[in-house]
């Protein structure tokens, strides 16, 4: 992975300021597009999806390395899988540099995944997490903060956990 600026972003419409906030804050210069600015309009027929268990912490990551037309197919597979093995916490990585993750975000949120953050260089050059939690109850008081910005992060995650 290479990080290079400006990065072309390709953010949920309804996440947008939240991420460019991140990046502002990271002192990160990136461009934000439209997904329709996109080169890759079709999806491949089939996705790619890596997923990755850590039983020591009960927790998932998933990996969408190629979006396919069946990504949210293969995407609920793989998550009533890790429910069935109780898993506690699932993250979700999708890349920003790619149109779909914009376009297929809310699709994802609509099995339960809310909005996590941003992570430049991990998984990809840019990426967003998005997380479910299986049962599981933050109590978000409990999370200490050593800046505003990072109370407002916590603020705009908690306001989207279904769970709270």
């Amino acid at each position: 992975l290479a990080f290079q600026r400006p990065a072309t972003i390709y953010a949920p419409s309804h996440h947008e300021a939240f991420i460019e906030s991140i990046y502002k804050n990271l002192n990160l210069d990136v461009f934000f597009a439209a997904p329709e600015d996109g080169k890759s309009q079709d999806m491949e027929e089939r996705c790619t999806i890596k997923t990755e268990l850590l039983p020591g912490f009960n927790r998932a990551d998933v990996e969408i390395v190629r979006y396919g037309v069946d990504v949210i197919e293969e995407t609920t597979k793989v998550m009533k899988d890790l429910l069935r093995k109780k898993v506690d916490q699932i993250s979700l990585y999708l890349d920003l540099e790619h149109p779909m993750t914009a376009r297929l975000c809310s699709k994802f949120e609509e099995l339960g995944f809310f909005i996590a953050g941003i992570i430049p260089l991990l998984h990809f050059n840019n990426t967003l997490i998005l997380q479910y939690l299986n049962h599981v109850s933050l109590d978000y008081s409990q999370i200490q903060l050593n800046s505003e910005f990072a109370r407002e992060m916590l603020e705009y995650v908690k306001d989207r956990d279904p769970n709270v």
